[in-house]
């Protein structure tokens, strides 16, 4: 009688540690979903191959039409092949170093030349988490700021 009292007591202490852990599970879940589902930034999950786990796209550009068009979500069908074999050397160098990398690019959509930071990550389940976001505006400012101290030093 006291082995079996014993056993359950040992089974329900186990079963409410996995609800309380599962509980704890969630809502840590949850949490990281609402921070990737409201980032300014594009992000994309990728594998060591390059191919595209998950992304979300940020809401001042979408990158989801663009992927959309593709049937197989690999970096190297997605991107012209200069940048294709950029990101494919990023991801062999931050897998044999575990070091961020951070790459500035331009891309063309519909006719318009983009500026891009991206700045790719190792996560501890091998794989790759890349933050890229539009800095168009801010690369426009730059050469604006640069031409506008040209100007002012050939008048001083």
């Amino acid at each position: 009688g006291g082995l079996l009292i014993f056993l359950l007591a040992v089974s329900i202490t186990a079963r409410n540690q996995v609800n309380r852990k599962t509980a704890e599970l969630s809502v840590s879940e949850a949490r990281y979903r609402m921070l990737f589902e409201n980032s300014p930034d594009h992000i994309f999950r990728l594998d060591q191959a390059g191919k595209i786990l998950d992304y979300h796209s940020a809401q001042d550009f979408s990158f989801s039409n663009y992927i959309e068009k593709i049937d197989s979500k690999n970096l190297s069908e997605l991107l012209p092949t200069h940048l294709s074999e950029e990101f494919n050397a990023i991801i062999d160098t931050i897998f044999a170093d575990g070091k961020e990398q951070i790459y500035e690019f331009q891309l063309d959509f519909d006719g318009v030349m983009h500026d891009f930071e991206s700045r790719f990550f190792v996560s501890d389940n091998r794989e790759i988490i890349a933050f890229v976001r539009d800095i168009t505006e801010r690369k426009k400012a730059e050469i604006e700021l640069r031409e506008s101290e040209k100007r002012y030093q050939t008048l001083a």
